[in-house]
């Protein structure tokens, strides 16, 4: 694994030691990387690993927040819930037009200021939000709230009350699912504006005892999403089933993603975390061990809250810890006879 740094190295500063714990991350359709981060303030950053280009830079710091919960993406903006000792507020920000040519000397990124939400929940703390697919729109979650904001247009709007955890996940369709109460999911269809409580019976297991942890199937309209205790289960929206499928070595699963062959890898433990490969095809599952990089220096990675997949299938893990760093994955080719 490859530990990058909050900065383009040897040309800025890293967003400072107590701001640096990466808690939330998203990918932007033309390739960039978002991130927010938690600590004594929040920041939100920009990154690029395309080619030969590795940079990361930051957007700039966020007064009165210390924790990032969520970062989604619109057509032109970008939106970030943030939570702090004065409440939670919603900001938006321009998305960042990267080059098409690699980034190796002479690139400028001029600053561009934050723009506040409208935002009518300031006392509930946000848990999560996300992109509607092919719209300008994310929905969101509070403590007591389901809300939907309209990125480019800095305003929001609360649909009803609900008691959920976090995350959320989005379907193509526009369908927002989250926990709902006596292990079920409810259901929020967005082009409608209609929710459905206790939509989807889950297997019994204590589900608000931790934050649900979603992917896609990188090969189908599925889902996987993890439990408490480790087990991984397939979540179909066609036949709204959830079935479980396997389990990690050890539990909480904090973040995982899907790479393009349809592998899912993630981080589990909750003391030093431990990276994890699923292979849906012979169904196994592999402990690989804690995170290390020796690229210039060792350096261990302890916990990781965020993961996303990029355009070159390569996997990007956001690591929850002072001075956090990007870690990039770069998974093993598997042989056609065996895909091991």
């Amino acid at each position: 694994m490859v530990a990058f740094p909050l900065c383009f190295p040897g040309v800025t500063d890293p967003i400072p030691l107590e701001e640096s714990r990466i808690t939330a991350l998203t990918m932007g359709e033309n390739g960039v990387l978002y991130g927010g981060t938690g600590g004594r303030r929040a920041h939100l950053f920009a990154a690029c690993f395309t080619g030969v280009t590795g940079a990361v830079w930051d957007l700039g710091p966020i007064d009165d927040a210390t924790h990032c919960a969520a970062i989604a993406c619109g057509r032109e903006n970008l939106v970030a819930a943030l939570n702090g000792p004065a409440g939670s507020r919603i900001l938006t920000h321009q998305l960042e037009r990267v080059p098409d040519s690699d980034l190796l000397q002479e690139w400028v990124f001029i600053p561009k200021p934050y723009q506040p939400c409208q935002w009518q929940l300031p006392h509930e703390r946000i848990l999560d939000l996300v992109a509607i697919p092919q719209t300008p729109q994310a929905i969101g979650i509070t403590e007591n709230h389901l809300f939907q904001i309209h990125i480019d247009e800095n305003r929001s709007q609360v649909i009803t009350e609900v008691d959920s955890t976090a995350h959320l996940m989005v379907d193509a369709n526009g369908t927002a699912y989250g926990l709902d109460d006596d292990n079920t999911l409810w259901t929020f269809h967005a082009p409608t504006n209609r929710l459905t409580r206790k939509a989807i019976p889950l297997p019994s297991a204590a589900w608000r005892e931790a934050p649900l942890v979603w992917t896609r199937n990188a090969e189908n309209t599925d889902f996987y999403l993890a439990d408490p205790t480790g087990n991984i289960l397939s979540f179909s929206p066609a036949s709204q089933t959830c079935q479980p499928i396997t389990q990690t070595p050890l539990a909480p699963i904090t973040c995982m993603a899907a790479i393009p062959d349809g592998r899912v890898y993630g981080f589990c433990g909750s003391d030093i975390s431990h990276l994890f490969v699923f292979d849906p095809r012979s169904g196994s599952m592999t402990d690989l061990g804690v995170a290390v990089s020796v690229i210039e220096r060792r350096r261990y990675g302890y916990r990781f809250a965020a993961a996303v997949t990029n355009r070159d299938g390569h996997l990007i893990f956001g690591e929850d810890d002072n001075l956090g760093h990007l870690w990039l994955y770069f998974p093993a080719i598997p042989h056609p006879a065996s895909h091991a």
